[in-house]
C-alpha cells in the first residue's frame, strides 16, 4: 500500500512538471490566483495590507550575498533544474515577495512577504528564470486554518536567493506520526516539544500540510508523516 502511494504522488508529479522550456514562458502564463480571505499562511508570512510593504528582490538578493560570504544565492551552484523539481519545504532566511508571477515588477503583483523563519513549500511542478533571478513556485497558504485540512493550498513565486533547506524542530508537541498523511491515519508514534527529525529522502518531502519523515517506529519501514505545517518549524 505504502508503494502504491507513493506511486501515485510520483505519477502527479510526472503529470505536472514544466518542462525545460517553461524558462521561456511569459509571467502573465504562470500567474497564480490570491489566497481567499479566511487563507491560513504559513507562519512568518503576511498579505499585502496595512503595516506590510513589498521587498525589492535586489534588496533581499544583496542581504543573502552579504550574509553568505559574497555569494548569490544559498543554493550555491545548483541549477534552476534542479531546484525547481526536488519538492523540498525551505527556510526562508531573509525576507522575500511572494509574487503572482516570476518577474520582479507591477506586471506581477506581491500576494504576501514571507519573513525570515517562514516555511515555503516549493512545488516542483514550477521554476525558472526571469528577470535576472531564478524563482520557485511555492505553497504558502492554505484555505482553512484546520490543521486537518489542505484544501485550497495558495501558490505563488519567489526568488531562490533566501531559501535554505534544514531539518524539521517540532514547535507543539507531543505530534502525532502518522502512516499517512491525513488526521484519520493510524498514529504509529509521536515527537515530542524540540524534537528533531530529518526529512524523509523523496522526490517530494512534504504533502499538503503534511511532512515525510523517516518512520521512528519499526512498524512502517521507510517514511511516515507529521502535520508540519502548524507544529513544526524548519532550518
Amino acid at each position: 500500500m505504502r508503494r502504491r502511494f507513493h506511486l501515485v504522488i510520483l505519477l502527479t508529479l510526472a503529470l505536472t512538471i514544466f518542462p525545460i522550456g517553461a524558462a521561456y514562458a511569459t509571467p502573465t502564463e504562470t500567474q497564480t490566483l490570491p489566497p481567499g480571505p479566511n487563507a491560513d499562511y504559513a507562519r512568518n508570512v503576511a498579505p499585502m495590507g496595512p503595516g506590510v510593504q513589498e521587498v525589492n528582490e535586489a534588496v533581499t538578493a544583496s542581504k543573502v550575498r552579504e550574509a553568505n560570504g559574497g555569494n548569490d544565492s544559498i543554493q550555491g551552484t545548483n541549477s534552476i533544474q534542479t531546484l525547481w523539481a526536488d519538492g523540498r519545504v525551505y527556510n526562508v532566511t531573509s525576507a522575500v515577495n511572494v509574487r503572482a508571477c516570476p518577474y520582479p515588477g507591477p506586471s506581477c503583483p506581491v500576494y504576501a512577504v514571507a519573513y525570515a523563519g517562514a516555511d515555503l513549500e516549493n512545488d516542483a511542478s514550477g521554476g525558472l528564470q526571469s528577470g535576472g533571478y531564478q524563482w520557485l513556485k511555492v505553497v504558502y497558504a492554505y484555505g482553512s486554518s484546520d490543521p486537518c485540512s489542505d484544501a485550497n493550498p495558495s501558490y505563488g513565486w519567489v526568488i531562490v536567493d533566501p531559501l535554505q533547506a534544514g531539518n524539521i524542530h517540532v514547535l507543539d508537541g507531543p505530534l502525532n506520526v502518522r502512516e499517512y498523511p491525513w488526521c484519520s491515519s493510524t498514529a504509529v508514534s509521536s515527537l515530542s516539544t524540540g524534537a528533531t527529525v530529518p526529512f524523509f529522502q523523496d522526490d517530494s518531502q512534504w504533502s499538503g500540510k503534511w511532512y515525510e519523515i523517516p518512520d521512528p517506529s519499526p512498524q512502517l519501514g521507510d517514511s511516515a508523516f507529521i502535520q508540519g505545517w502548524d507544529f513544526a518549524d524548519v532550518y
